[in-house]
């Protein structure tokens, strides 16, 4: 969850897990987020509105905003694009590339002077060398690969002495797809591509410990 610069991250049953404060870097802005994405690393993508009190008649000016935070809340990117008139964004998701970010919105300032529909593409998001927590994301192991047949299932050989956590399953476009738990010290855990599509799935460990791997399954 995203307002008033700050971002909220809860459990499924509305536990806090974290919560961060982030002022906005351009003088005299605030912004909130309208959607939020989470690519393969478990960073959050933001995309929202920077709004700026200009008083008078017009009240405002509005810009849209995009911030990344990592998965255990600290905040990398903070940028606003800037064009003629105001503009917002209202969706968004992870670019075919798997870092940058597909977003959609309106503008007042629209080609023949009036509101239109806006779509734009962000590729100035980089990939952290460093997982949240600062651990260091490592490859995973995964047999076979790629997958096939009415189970498609794969079977991912985990750390050993695993202090467990969760694998988290992400589509080529980095979304979310589900996540199932790992018990500490498994070996080894199954997942299962039957019933999806064809094409590749960005497949996360998240150990409890903070440490990060990741593997490319590719299905058949």
């Amino acid at each position: 969850m995203g307002r008033r610069q700050n971002i909220t991250k809860i459990t499924p049953t509305g536990d806090t897990i974290w919560r961060t404060v982030a002022p906005n870097r351009y003088a005299n802005r605030s912004w909130d987020a309208r959607t939020i994405v989470e690519d393969a690393q478990g960073s959050l993508l933001l995309a929202g509105d920077s709004e700026l009190q200009t008083g008078g008649a017009g009240g405002s000016s509005n810009q849209i905003h995009l911030v990344r935070f990592t998965g255990a809340g600290r905040l990398v990117s903070d940028t606003m694009l800037f064009r003629a008139g105001d503009n917002y964004a209202r969706s968004a998701m992870l670019a075919p590339n798997g870092r940058g970010l597909v977003f959609s919105g309106y503008t007042t300032a629209g080609p023949r002077g009036g509101s239109d529909l806006l779509l734009g593409l962000y590729d100035g998001f980089r990939p952290l060398a460093t997982a949240p927590g600062g651990a260091a994301v490592a490859p995973l192991q995964a047999y076979p690969n790629p997958v096939s047949g009415p189970t498609a299932r794969a079977t991912v050989a985990l750390p050993a002495a695993t202090a467990g956590g969760r694998l988290v399953l992400h589509d080529g476009l980095g979304r979310y797809l589900g996540a199932q738990p790992v018990a500490p010290g498994a070996r080894q855990a199954a997942v299962e591509l039957a019933g999806r599509p064809p094409g590749l799935y960005l497949l996360r460990y998240e150990q409890a410990d903070g440490r990060r791997y990741l593997v490319r399954l590719l299905r058949e």
